[in-house]
């Protein structure tokens, strides 16, 4: 690196932020998958009631069917609602306790070479 280059400078805290965002924004597609299989589960649920009384479904009806798949709907909206409810709380937590202020300390790093050796030099 040339003394004219200087090296990529961040903010404090801003790859954690940004950590937090894309965690939190998966968060939030959980939560949304959840809301729409919860739509779909209780939809099924409802076209079973035509064929089902209580618990009791008529034989040979499509009730049974309907029933399974709403329950397998519900299975999935659970799992989204929890998923994404964690992973949601994990992302405000990584925003919210990124340090913020000035400037990071870059790391720089200058390759050596020579008397048959190749050495790095790390500085802050």
């Amino acid at each position: 690196m040339s003394s004219s280059e200087q090296p990529e400078v961040r903010k404090k805290g801003s790859g954690q932020r940004a950590a937090g965002l894309a965690v939190g924004g998966l968060g939030v597609v959980g939560v949304g998958l959840g809301s729409v299989f919860g739509i779909l589960a209780m939809q099924a649920e409802n076209d079973a009631g035509e064929f089902c009384e209580g618990a009791v479904c008529e034989a040979g009806s499509d009730g049974v069917s309907l029933t399974n798949k709403a329950r397998g709907r519900a299975t999935v909206s659970t799992i989204g609602f929890i998923a994404g409810g964690a992973l949601l709380a994990t992302g405000l937590t990584l925003y919210f306790t990124a340090k913020s202020g000035g400037e990071a300390t870059a790391l720089t790093v200058h390759p050596k070479a020579g008397g048959g050796f190749l050495s790095l030099k790390a500085g802050f």
